[in-house]
């Protein structure tokens, strides 16, 4: 009886197995080092969101700190992330002053580990390398491993073809783009460039790590123009370096015109430059400047209507204050958080934070010294 048939199709069956499970288990070592942690992710169009991020394979998953509801009424409580949309995210950014004591310290051990490998990370490491750069032989040598079969016909010969595909795909699975130059930069400071835009933008940070289609690195300091919606006051509160507070006066206080103010505290070493505010049909240019220590006011007498439409004025308290969690000893409110107003402050202010970069828009381009 003639077995090679059913053996080479056992073979066939047991390899694409083996290969679909570690396809859909591995994720990208990158990205895996943002899970669990607040997570910043941006889309095309300038289109930011955030929320506590869970990896999967060829997907992502951000889960809102406090459910969002939308202007048609449905009440949202994550955002998913899929593989096309993932292919064209833009980059996730995990700032420092948003995360808790505990993930902070989280972070700082996994750095360590990065700085000081243990020898089983070492030797792991130096392991999936040897893999990355033997892959091809590797995935020959399962249809080699077929060539005594080879002689009982060709309806085995033309199986050739689809196992060398089927081991492609398990050892691809494991392994990632072996770069032997940027192995000598892990744990050191680079450069890395983006063109956006038609400019080149600058990240200077440490590369921690890489993989076939994500760079991350370290301690990046951004000057960014940060957009805080007050109809999302998780947000507000997520940041450890503002705190703010808004006094609300209805329309009987003010002759009809609802009125709101705004105070932004500022608690970073690095001054804040106020820039707009924005809501429905409203623009208003600030361009003021909260030095540390300092609070500056925003007088808002002049909103449309348009901003109160979807609120219940009677209800909304005199004041509502978003402080960080740390320093909420400061005798006021902030057990509750109401509605607010759908108004978004425009801040530009200096962030460190950690950044994972899709290769297929950013390059590593410079070697670079620790900054003094």
């Amino acid at each position: 009886m003639d077995y090679v048939l059913p053996i080479t199709v056992g073979f066939i069956f047991l390899a694409a197995l083996v290969g679909t499970f570690v396809s859909r288990r591995t994720r990208d070592r990158c990205l895996r080092d943002f899970e669990g942690f607040q997570t910043t992710v941006e889309l095309p169009g300038n289109k930011f969101l955030w929320g506590l991020l869970e990896v999967f394979p060829k997907s992502l998953h951000l889960v809102y700190g406090r459910p969002h509801q939308d202007a048609e009424g449905h009440v949202e409580t994550s955002y998913l992330i899929l593989t096309d949309e993932l292919a064209k995210v833009v980059g996730l950014r995990r700032y420092h002053d948003e995360l808790t004591a505990k993930n902070q310290e989280r972070r700082r051990r996994d750095i360590r580990r990065t700085h000081k490998p243990s020898l089983m990370r070492r030797g792991r490491r130096k392991a999936r390398n040897f893999v990355n750069t033997f892959r091809d032989a590797f995935a020959q040598s399962l249809g080699a491993a077929m060539a005594q079969a080879k002689k009982g016909g060709s309806t085995v010969m033309a199986q050739d073809k689809q196992i060398t595909q089927i081991g492609q795909t398990v050892i691809g699975s494991s392994a990632n783009a072996f770069e032997p130059l940027l192995e000598r930069y892990i744990d050191r400071r680079v450069v890395a460039e983006e063109l956006r835009d038609g400019e080149w933008v600058e990240y200077p940070g440490i590369l921690k790590e890489y993989t076939a289609d994500w760079i991350q690195l370290l301690g990046c300091r951004l000057r960014v123009e940060e957009s805080f919606d007050f109809a999302d006051p998780e947000r507000l509160e997520l940041n450890r370096k503002l705190d703010f507070a808004i006094t609300f006066r209805p329309h009987a206080e003010q002759g009809g015109t609802p009125s709101l103010t705004i105070e932004v505290e500022n608690h970073d070493e690095e001054p804040v430059r106020l820039v707009r505010v924005e809501a429905v049909d409203y623009v208003r240019e600030l361009n003021t400047e909260a030095a540390p220590g300092e609070t500056q006011h925003v007088e808002l007498a002049d909103l449309p209507d348009a901003v109160f439409a979807a609120l219940d004025a009677a209800a909304m308290p005199r004041e509502v204050v978003l402080q960080a969690f740390e320093r909420r000893d400061s005798g006021r409110d902030v057990t509750t958080i109401p509605a607010l107003p759908a108004i978004r402050l425009v801040l530009e202010f200096t962030r460190e934070a950690d950044l994972c970069l899709p290769r297929r828009t950013v390059v590593v381009r410079h070697g670079a010294e620790p900054l003094e």
